[in-house]
């Protein structure tokens, strides 16, 4: 299975943990080459939102997840998980996420 089919057990197996959305964010952005103004003039936000995310300043929308998977190749539903699971995280509650797409 290719790494952009299973995103988020690629980037656990890189991390040693669950990863942020920011950290995976970077990881991914950099291992395909595309600069932070590129993805961010692509998915029409700043430059500036996109380095606050990757630095786990501020959190991405789930619509924005979903824009940022499909440009860098990615199943959005991996970008949605990791990110839920990182505000579950936060909340202290022991949740893990699974998606599925609706019938």
């Amino acid at each position: 299975m290719s790494t952009k089919k299973n995103a988020k057990s690629f980037l656990e197996s890189l991390i040693k943990g669950p990863p942020t959305f920011g950290k995976m964010l970077y990881s991914l952005r950099t291992a395909d080459a595309v600069s932070q103004t590129e993805l961010a003039n692509k998915a029409k936000v700043s430059k500036g939102l996109i380095c606050d995310i990757e630095k786990d300043r501020r959190d991405a929308t789930i619509e924005l997840a979903t824009t940022l998977a499909k440009i860098l190749d990615y199943p959005p539903e991996s970008f949605i998980s990791i990110l839920l699971e990182e505000q579950i995280r936060r909340a202290n509650l022991n949740f893990k996420v699974t998606l599925e797409k609706a019938a």
